[in-house]
């Protein structure tokens, strides 16, 4: 007689897995099981699959791969199916809520612009009129300057500079959920008048 021992089903996360689009391609997802499963199961989207992924999770010889950029953010639902052994009941696949955050975006800035006389009547400079893509989230409250030190101090959108000098100007797409903020900078020279 021969009496085989199940496959280890494992203790998923009561909470949902926290991910952000922005975060790299992870192999990982029972990290944050209290018992990690038999790791010869296939993991599988249920619902409508996004189209940045396929059906089930890609193998890499070694885990089952998930890239969170590609199935887009809001709550995802896979369930994770171990194999039968025989003479063994079949287990219930086990259900796992990943929910991803969309990252933030700091836009893009110019590397600069051209200089600018402190006494011109152009001034004060509108900072979020320079992005050439604008951020997410955007606001007119997360501009600091950060020449003399990082974080900055805030400043008004709309530029007035004080002294004459080269400026190096911040604007912060703060964090979001799991994700890390993200900045965007752009270098202001200010002449003295003539």
């Amino acid at each position: 007689i021969t009496v085989n021992d199940p496959l280890l089903i494992g203790n998923p996360p009561s909470s949902p897995i926290q991910l952000c689009t922005s975060s790299p391609i992870t192999d990982t997802l029972w990290n944050s099981w209290s018992t990690s499963p038999d790791q010869n199961g296939t993991w599988t989207y249920l619902g409508i699959t996004p189209p940045g992924i396929a059906g089930t999770l890609p193998f890499n010889n070694f885990q089952y791969s998930l890239n969170p950029g590609n199935c887009g953010f809001g709550n995802h639902i896979f369930q994770y199916q171990i194999p039968t052994v025989a003479g063994c009941p079949t287990p219930s696949p086990i259900p796992v809520n990943i929910n991803i955050t969309s990252a933030p975006d700091a836009g893009v800035l110019p590397n600069n612009v051209p200089p600018i006389c402190i006494n011109d009547p152009g001034l004060p400079l509108n900072l979020n009129s320079l992005f050439t893509t604008a951020p997410a989230p955007f606001s007119t409250t997360y501009w600091t300057d950060v020449t003399n030190n990082v974080p900055g101090n805030p400043i008004n959108y709309l530029f007035t500079p004080i002294n004459p000098g080269v400026y190096t100007l911040r604007y912060t797409a703060p964090l979001s959920g799991n994700c890390p903020a993200d900045y965007e900078e752009i270098e202001i020279t200010i002449h003295d008048k003539p």
